[in-house]
């Protein structure tokens, strides 16, 4: 198997990102072309990413406040009704999450522990990181993240190895 051949670049033509046939003088142009259209994504993924963590932290320090305020006694939970606990969540500012107070209502009592909060107080600290990791980054640097792991994927791959091996062999010869 041959996996590579010269191909003429005197007539590029391709469907462009508005589905239509486009004209390329170069293969530079194809490129530019692509990541104009590809920084947009990038872009929307940054933000979806960032909505995504933030929610999650949300989430995590709700759970906190309320694992933290029945430890310490100060929400009832056990002999009082529903309607008085959803009231003491309230005077205790805490949340609701998509209009329910299901997510910390269903906790298990295992999850109302000291040890439990020590592991919630990691986990929301491990996505404030990682939060203000995607914050601080520009969408071409998650594209430049995404293509490094991509590198490091395929230098791990024993068919790509030997690919490139033969591309190097290749033009040495020339």
């Amino acid at each position: 198997f041959q996996l590579s051949k010269n191909i003429s670049t005197n007539n590029m033509n391709l469907w462009n990102v508005k589905n239509q046939i486009q004209n390329y003088d170069n293969a530079n142009e194809i490129l530019l072309d692509f990541m104009k259209e590809r920084i947009q994504w990038y872009e929307k993924r940054k933000v979806y990413i960032e909505q995504q963590l933030e929610l999650l932290l949300n989430n995590l320090t709700s759970k906190h406040t309320f694992c933290r305020l029945v430890v310490q006694e100060k929400i009832k939970l056990f002999g009082v009704k529903k309607d008085e606990i959803i009231a003491q969540l309230k005077k205790n500012n805490l949340q609701q999450e998509n209009d329910s107070w299901d997510y910390l209502l269903t906790l298990s009592i295992s999850d109302l522990t000291e040890e439990r909060l020590l592991l919630l107080e990691k986990k929301m600290q491990n996505t404030k990181e990682k939060y203000d990791d995607v914050k601080a980054k520009t969408p071409t640097d998650l594209w430049q993240q995404d293509l490094e792991q991509l590198k490091e994927y395929l230098e791990k791959d024993p068919l790509f190895r030997i690919q490139q091996e033969k591309t190097r062999t290749k033009n040495k010869k020339v």
